[in-house]
């Protein structure tokens, strides 16, 4: 029989105990509930209540900081939920989460950030978002579970540490803006309203690779699980920067093309609609400081009325 308490034994727990235990005080400390991430419960909460036929904003940063849902509520005369978040959680968390909150009648606005398309999760972001909403673990793959073990904890950890570090020393952000209570009721990220760009030092740019083949079966499979469903969904290109895309421009249009050929009028807006000057943007090549984002938002609300107004009962 297997002696729990030989010397062996006793001697690894002695050695990972203590350092879990660090781990996870680390973990606590450098963590807030006013966490960015913790938007994510609050998004859930309010797309479980919002009644239907409702407006489903999905997708990653570029959604959460470049929407504004009292637009598409005002224009479409539906109500609107923000669930856009972090390009980081993968697509196929994306689907899954935009499928599991909508109903027969629903339309849901998807935004096909690049790298989205072209990279696997970041291990980091999947960790995060199950320690801050463990009830999104309903939308997240294995694969996107393994990535989080792989890279993700050490990385969460990391990270902690080095805020737990600045805590000590009195050098974290004064006035931080990635928090929760930087959303609004509807999830859209508001923090950078009344704020100004800071200053850069350098030009945009934006990882852009070829998209996998993959992701074009993953969006068939989860437009006809949407079609069976009851619910219609379009597309939209994320804005960014017209000076980022001079070596990436065959490469987005090879994109672009892929998805109207398939989408067809369900595409609300194309590449050339989404090039704009660099200083439309805040703090990232996808974030749209506010004046931007109310146009971009009244002009995809408008298109989408459109499309709505012309084919009531689709899908």
């Amino acid at each position: 029989m297997f002696n729990f308490f030989n010397k062996p034994t006793l001697t690894i727990l002695g050695v990972i105990a203590p350092q879990l235990i660090i781990a996870s005080l680390v973990v606590w400390w450098g963590g807030s509930e006013d966490h960015y991430f913790n938007a994510i419960p609050a998004k859930y909460q309010v797309a479980s209540e919002t009644p239907s036929p409702k407006i489903i904003l999905a997708g990653g940063s570029s959604v959460a900081w470049g929407s504004d849902s009292e637009a598409f509520t005002r224009i479409c005369g539906r109500p609107c939920v923000n669930l856009g978040l972090n390009a980081g959680q993968g697509l196929a968390f994306r689907l899954s989460e935009a499928v599991g909150f909508c109903e027969p009648g629903d339309a849901i606005v998807l935004s096909l950030e690049y790298n989205e398309l072209s990279t696997k999760p970041y291990g980091q972001i999947v960790a995060k978002t199950l320690l801050h909403s463990p009830s999104s673990a309903r939308f997240i793959s294995s694969e996107s579970i393994r990535y989080a073990l792989d890279e993700g904890v050490l990385e969460l950890v990391a990270s902690r540490t080095r805020i737990v570090w600045s805590k000590l020393v009195g050098q974290f952000e004064n006035e931080p803006l990635y928090l929760r209570s930087n959303f609004n009721v509807s999830g859209d990220f508001v923090g950078h309203e009344n704020r100004q760009p800071p200053n850069r030092q350098s030009r945009w740019t934006i990882d852009v690779y070829p998209a996998a083949t993959e992701y074009l079966t993953r969006l068939k499979i989860f437009d006809q699980e949407c079609q069976d469903k009851g619910v219609t969904v379009f597309y939209r290109l994320p804005c960014i920067p017209k000076s980022t895309i001079t070596k990436a421009m065959l490469t987005l249009g090879k994109t672009e093309n892929q998805l109207a050929k398939i989408f067809g009028a369900r595409m609300l807006n194309r590449l050339p609609d989404t090039l704009l000057s660099d200083n439309c943007f805040f703090d990232t090549p996808y974030h749209l400081i506010h004046r931007e984002k109310i146009r971009a938002s009244h002009t995809l609300a408008e298109q989408l009325n459109a499309r709505l107004i012309a084919n009531p009962e689709q899908p």
